[in-house]
């Protein structure tokens, strides 16, 4: 987390509960709901998740010239975890509670800020590194939609008029390039109407990975990494897009703290969910998948959950109907 700064880690270490773990000590079980984070100050973990056979499969992270997050996924989806953490070496390990963090992120804006970009940035880093795994496990509709929606759901409607404001409208033709792989990314792109396809080359060879459809973001990875294009991007069928410079981004993200602190947060939550679907979609985290069903089939109906997503579709109906008055384009055609 290295957009925490030296008075955050004070903050943790003050308010949470620190603790030297032994070596094999589980400090997070998969398929169980949590109620607190954990900050990694010291020591190496292993990272372990089932298969299909019931096989774990192990990493291993070592907290070395910054702490490390854990418990991140959970706590920005409010789901049961994928992974289990079990201490490798000897560990510090710093344990906050849920309610005591969300205070803090209310009362310390600056520090939510902080945190909701350190947390894009980590899942941002994960999500390259198993990118292609998305070759063989491609997200499904259902997925992206969803992802879509999350975003939408967290930003206000004085964000969006940021994105219109600021941002171009672009028609994109069917197979139109929009982004090359390991081409650099020079902007952040929302995806109005039409269908983008994203392809995949390994040792030469084209792989369709996906298609992406009304509402769905491209570019934020390099956004939050500034590295190249992980994909190729062309236009399916005709195609229209709002698109905002980097720099342009950048430059709002460093002037206006609340738009900043929301964007991120809404990052954060997407990248989590697609982290998520990935592992799932590989076969792996059997026992947080089992877990994750059955809870979100006892929650499927709950009217907040509703409530939520129905806003978040407006408000992207909203965004379309703005930007099509700013630019002078009827909706219909976006459709």
């Amino acid at each position: 987390m290295e957009t925490l700064n030296a008075e955050d880690l004070a903050w943790w270490e003050t308010h949470g509960t620190v603790q030297w773990l032994a070596p094999g000590t589980v400090i997070i079980a998969e398929g169980t709901r949590l109620d607190a984070l954990f900050l990694l100050r010291q020591g190496e973990v292993k990272i372990r998740t089932t298969d299909q056979g019931g096989d774990p499969t192990t990493s291993s992270v070592e907290a070395r010239l910054s702490p490390t997050l854990l418990g991140e996924l959970s706590y920005l989806e409010g789901r049961v975890t994928v992974v289990s953490v079990i201490a490798q070496s000897r560990c510090q390990v710093v344990t906050m509670a849920y309610d005591l963090f969300e205070q803090q992120l209310k009362r310390d804006r600056s520090f939510a800020l902080r945190f909701y970009h350190g947390v894009a940035k980590l899942l941002a880093q994960r999500l390259r590194e198993v990118s292609l795994w998305r070759l063989e496990h491609p997200l499904r509709p259902s997925s992206m939609l969803r992802q879509a929606l999350l975003f939408f759901a967290i930003l206000e409607d004085r964000d969006l008029d940021t994105l219109i404001h600021l941002g171009q409208l672009r028609r994109l033709a069917a197979g139109e390039q929009l982004l090359a792989q390991g081409q650099p990314v020079l902007q952040w792109s929302l995806i109005l109407g039409g269908q983008l396809q994203v392809t995949i080359t390994k040792d030469g060879v084209d792989s369709i990975v996906e298609t992406l459809g009304a509402g769905e973001i491209l570019g934020e990875l390099s956004l939050l990494e500034d590295l190249p294009a992980s994909a190729s991007v062309h236009g399916l069928q005709p195609s229209y897009i709002l698109s905002l410079e980097k720099d342009v981004l950048w430059g709002i993200l460093r002037e206006q703290d609340g738009f900043a602190r929301r964007f991120y947060q809404a990052l954060a939550v997407v990248l989590a969910d697609r982290m998520r679907q990935t592992l799932y979609q590989r076969g792996l985290s059997v026992e947080g998948q089992q877990g994750d069903a059955t809870r979100l089939g006892e929650e499927e109906m709950s009217l907040e959950r509703l409530d939520r997503m129905g806003t978040a579709a407006t408000r992207f109906e909203w965004l379309r109907c703005r930007v099509g008055q700013f630019h002078g384009v009827r909706v219909n055609d976006f459709t």
